[in-house]
């Protein structure tokens, strides 16, 4: 009886555990720019220049940066390496113009799934200027999410609409007042 108690006992916590890890990387599959802006340590323009091979597997692009928007040790013209984490499919082969990036790193920028990975003629206009400065001005503002479910915040937020397409497009969650509301970017 004891063996079976013990047995349920770490199925359920092998459920939890499992389940949480879920939700986290479930918060990396849908994110506001400017979420991806604050959460990270650099945020570049790039262009890629080719595929880093590094023990006979690509891991990684080399690319020159073009636009530092975060990151006090990069410099635009500086060669880098991209580090792609394991379990991020993201490929850069298939548009060969600029990409806005954000991750962490000195050396290398480490880019992971919950990096924002994005060709920079993608970006609508407002976007551009969010990561260009707006998006910095909101970074003492949580964005948070309705879907797949609502959480809770624990300061000041914006929460995302179901239908956030105009947010994402072009607004900021910006410090009005004691508060955080969304504005238009100009």
């Amino acid at each position: 009886m004891e063996s079976r108690l013990w047995k349920l006992f770490a199925a359920i916590v092998l459920l939890l555990l499992v389940g949480s890890q879920q939700s986290s990387a479930s918060d990396c599959l849908y994110s506001h720019p400017q979420s991806y802006f604050c959460n990270s340590e650099v945020v570049i323009r790039a262009k890629i220049l080719r595929e880093a091979e590094r023990n006979n597997s690509v891991n990684g692009y080399e690319l020159q940066i073009l636009e530092v928007f975060k990151g006090s040790l990069w410099l635009p013209g500086t060669i880098i390496l991209i580090d792609i984490s394991t379990g991020a499919s993201i490929d850069l082969r298939a548009d060969p113009g600029d990409f806005v990036l954000t991750g962490f790193g000195s050396g290398s920028l480490q880019v992971s799934g919950c990096s924002m990975v994005k060709p920079w003629s993608e970006l609508t206009t407002k976007q551009a200027l969010g990561i260009r400065g707006a998006y910095k001005d909101g970074c003492s503002c949580e964005i948070i999410s309705s879907f797949p479910k609502p959480r809770e915040s624990k300061g000041r937020h914006c929460k995302l609409d179901d239908d956030s397409a105009n947010q994402v497009a072009n607004q900021a969650c910006i410090p009005k007042g004691g508060t955080c509301s969304w504005q238009t970017i100009h």
